[in-house]
């Protein structure tokens, strides 16, 4: 039994039937698997990652912070559903899926997480007709995006080698905690509340005194803090409907535009995420004269806990330079920006940090967000941010499932009143998607939104790279089924699809559009 860190719980409290806090992954595998395979490869492989069988215990009366346990009633056709799709089979539908099962809480009496297996996926150029897809949805209180990344990892294989498991090891088991054991352990923090509180503030004050030295002295810069954003019409108050999409760009594009401008992929990506939003509130008429705000999450774990459940992150929040209109400069800046906001959070104590949602008493919090959501303060008030960009680096190798490979990998977050936006990056295996998770009511076209965030890309990689390389930076774009209208339709003999980008007016590059008339 694991009593949740105040960050973990926090989570749970922030969680509402409007504002659902869990993390999730789509994939798309080649080929197909099915149903019954999957669910018994998955249970073989259960005990790998202790989140997918443990649930939650809560204290009396709710008066401190819930504990994990191991659930001696674990079932996994709690956790496992199938969905086929109807005809044609189309990404639109698969969009729709994603979207409506993404916007449905977990049930807190299971372990908190779900996967939703998807068939009949037979209309994507980059998959083989008859595909399947998978929807993951693992609660923030479990996983923050890089660990849950890891125990995504734990599920794949590195080769196609695959034999299905005959038999399930068992899980481990505790005796699930009693009223009185429970009620001694939530007394017993209540008396040692005083003296944790006298050191977080000890220790917070020295990590103020730190950074206010790096300010001064070192940076020259005052970071950017909470409260500072313009408001914009993506953040309102919200309800429970979601809406999501992906774009897929080519990581050795993006790399090549980073290496141009001596800046990090992580810059790109902001600059890509900036220009997409300019672009779309400038187009609806809510474009901010001040620049808009992200808040871009820092992983703190370490190596050694990587494949750990729980919550080990800091954040920066960096200036988007929305109101710079030019995109190498905006890149350019907005280098700067992140070169500064990480230098301050590199010098504060993330752990002291994350150690200060200890702080506000656990039976408190529920009732605060309650009264936040009910007064829709979030209408009403300049947003703590405006958005949130989150930036997971995946594996570069192919991955498997009951022997079949991976194609694509795009993430999935959750969004809250006043920040309607969630824009989830993630790299696989020489690509690098791109996945806005939007609240409806903050982004009600979120196919305008994919619009800008693909002009983006493109107008970025024909500025930064003057090289005449006519690779594609998008490979895959909503707008278009695939990015047809920016990728070469030619396939090799064994169906791969060509990279580079098309001339004007045909359907081929350079070097098929002769071939192919």
């Amino acid at each position: 039994m694991k009593e949740l860190s105040g960050l973990d719980a926090s989570f749970l409290t922030l969680e509402t039937a409007e504002t659902p806090m869990h993390n999730g992954m789509m994939t798309i595998f080649e080929g197909a698997f099915t149903f019954d395979d999957f669910r018994q490869l998955l249970n073989a492989r259960i005990h790998r990652i202790r989140s997918f069988y443990e649930r939650l215990a809560e204290t009396p009366l709710g008066l401190d912070k819930p504990y994990w346990v191991a659930d001696p009633h674990f079932d996994i056709r709690h956790h496992l559903r199938h969905i086929e799709l109807p005809a044609p089979g189309s990404w639109e539908q698969l969009q729709g899926i994603v979207s409506n099962e993404f916007a449905d809480p977990l049930d807190r009496e299971h372990p908190l997480w779900e996967m939703i297996y998807i068939s009949g996926l037979n209309t994507l150029p980059f998959a083989p007709k008859g595909s399947v897809a998978l929807v993951s949805k693992v609660h923030h209180t479990a996983a923050d995006g890089i660990s849950g990344a890891d125990m995504m990892n734990l599920l794949f294989d590195e080769t196609p080698d695959f034999k299905l498991p005959e038999t399930a090891p068992d899980l481990p088991a505790e005796d699930p905690p009693g009223t009185i054991g429970m009620m001694v352990r939530s007394g017993w923090h209540v008396v040692k509340f005083p003296w944790h509180v006298t050191k977080l503030m000890k220790d917070a004050a020295t990590t103020t005194v730190r950074a206010a030295f790096m300010a001064k002295h070192l940076i020259g810069k005052k970071p950017t803090v909470v409260l500072m954003a313009p408001k914009t019409p993506i953040n309102v108050q919200i309800d429970e409907r979601r809406l999501w999409d992906g774009m897929l760009l080519s990581l050795n594009r993006v790399k090549a535009i980073k290496n141009a401008a001596d800046a990090k992929v992580n810059d790109v990506v902001l600059e890509i995420s900036a220009g997409a939003l300019r672009g779309y509130l400038e187009e609806i008429g809510g474009l901010p004269d001040k620049s808009m705000i992200a808040m871009v999450p820092i992983s703190v774990r370490p190596p050694e806990r990587r494949e750990q459940m729980g919550n080990e992150i800091s954040a920066m929040f960096v200036h988007l330079c929305t109101d710079v209109a030019d995109p190498k400069e905006r890149m350019r800046k907005i280098h700067e920006e992140t070169v500064k906001e990480k230098t301050f959070a590199m010098a504060l104590d993330a752990h002291t940090l994350m150690d200060l949602d200890e702080l506000p008493p656990f039976a408190l919090a529920g009732p605060a967000i309650r009264l936040y959501t009910l007064s829709h303060l979030a209408d009403m008030m300049k947003p703590v941010w405006n958005c949130a960009i989150t930036n997971v680096p995946g594996p570069q190798q192919p991955l498997y499932l009951a022997g079949k490979r991976l194609l694509l990998l795009m993430g999935l977050a959750p969004v809250f009143h006043g920040i309607g936006l969630t824009l989830v990056v993630f790299s696989y295996n020489g690509t690098i998607g791109f996945s806005p998770v939007v609240a409806q009511k903050a982004i009600p076209d979120l196919n305008l939104f994919m619009k800008h965030m693909c002009d983006a890309a493109i107008e970025l990689d024909q500025v930064a790279l003057e090289d005449g390389d006519e690779e594609a930076i998008v490979l895959f774009s909503s707008q278009d089924e695939a990015g047809e209208s920016h990728r070469c339709w030619h396939t090799d003999a064994e169906g791969k699809r060509c990279h580079n980008q098309v001339k004007n007016g045909t359907a081929y590059c350079h070097v098929h559009r002769d071939a192919n008339g």
